[in-house]
């Protein structure tokens, strides 16, 4: 399986849910793998953040500010949260 390419659409995510609570095998995997390339990513987003504030230089505010915009789930936003983020 290729990264989270299986769930494209969420009628993807929603079949394979529902195939995996009756019982398919195939299914449960891609559920399995899925959930374990999220741990992994966020993962890799605590440790770039701790590698960025133990590098850090004093008020480096635009430095912050790139890291959190590149792991922000800004399209999953509310348009108000959106809004002000971009502010």
């Amino acid at each position: 399986m290729k990264s989270m390419e299986a769930f494209v659409h969420p009628h993807h995510w929603i079949e394979t849910v529902k195939n995996a609570e009756l019982g398919s095998l195939k299914s449960q995997t891609r559920l399995a793998r899925a959930e374990v390339e999220a741990i992994h990513a966020s993962e890799r987003a605590v440790r770039h953040f701790i590698d960025f504030f133990q590098n850090k230089k004093d008020n480096d505010r635009t430095g912050v500010r790139k890291i959190l915009e590149t792991y922000l789930p800004c399209p999953l936003m509310e348009p108000l949260d959106r809004k002000a983020w971009e502010s």
